[in-house]
């Protein structure tokens, strides 16, 4: 994804598998995007750090998966 489409608070993913995890954008600073995803029990964790290039929209079925 471009920068500038991010907005904290989206969702997005790092594959085009439909099981893919769907993360939440958290902070963006320069070309970074700090992720993270909810496990089953609610839990809140950290996805990692990765450059914006890597990002894309979920898709609807991967967005069932949540």
């Amino acid at each position: 994804m471009k920068l500038q489409e991010l907005q904290k608070g989206m969702k997005v993913v790092t594959n085009t598998m439909p099981d893919a995890t769907v993360y939440t954008v958290e902070t963006i600073k320069n070309f970074t995007v700090e992720l993270t995803y909810f496990l089953p029990n609610g839990s809140k964790v950290s996805g990692g750090v990765l450059d914006a290039c890597y990002l894309k929209m979920p898709t609807s079925q991967q967005l069932l998966n949540i």
